[in-house]
């Protein structure tokens, strides 16, 4: 009996697809690699792992001004140069008004400050007023030494002329130039000596 020649092919092509189906469920499954170009160059190496960090210093940042934070233009881990790098943009919003308790106590701080000024200006031009009429009694007390008579001497040294002259300053050397006690007061006691030497040493 001869079989058709159609059957033969149709034989033939179920044994290979059963042959295939074999062939796929049984053989050993290939290993995916990495494929990549060989360059002459030096060995990097990169891996990727997750993982958590420990932080040793711990950098707050904040900004004196009232505002709001927007998105910041670097990402957590990037490297950050000081001066260079801008970590942090924000946008200020406008000043609130000072409400009516600040503002009273502003203009009370205000106030007692110009009342403190006031009262150190008052003590300064006290102060000025003893002074001027301090060096005023010391020159009048050199001109009347100068108009005393032979043996007479100078008055206490609280109330010395020339001590005046060294602790007043320019104010008492304007006074005892216009008032010219200073010198005359000299002049009578070079008279005495003068004398003195004449009919004999008398008192001082």
């Amino acid at each position: 009996m001869k079989v058709p020649a159609r059957n033969i092919i149709l034989i033939g092509l179920g044994a290979a697809l059963a042959g295939g189906l074999i062939y796929t469920a049984f053989r050993t499954k290939p290993v995916p690699v990495d494929l990549h170009i060989v360059t002459s160059g030096p060995m990097q190496v990169t891996v990727n792992a997750d993982g958590k960090t420990r932080i040793r210093d711990i950098y707050e940042v904040a900004a004196p001004l009232t505002g709001t934070a927007l998105r910041s233009p670097v990402e957590v881990g990037e490297r950050v140069v000081r001066g260079e790098t801008v970590v942090a943009i924000v946008e200020p919003t406008a000043p609130s008004l000072l409400d009516s308790r600040s503002r009273m106590q502003a203009e009370a701080a205000v106030r007692e400050a110009q009342a403190a000024r006031a009262q150190a200006e008052s003590g300064l031009r006290k102060a000025d007023e003893d002074l001027t009429e301090l060096c005023r009694n010391a020159v009048r007390a050199g001109a009347d030494a100068g108009r005393t008579r032979r043996g007479h001497l100078y008055p206490a040294r609280g109330r010395d002329p020339a001590a005046c002259h060294r602790a007043g300053g320019p104010r008492c050397r304007r006074l005892g130039a216009g008032h010219g006690g200073w010198r005359a007061g000299t002049r009578p006691r070079r008279a005495d000596r003068a004398r003195g030497g004449r009919t004999g040493r008398t008192g001082g």
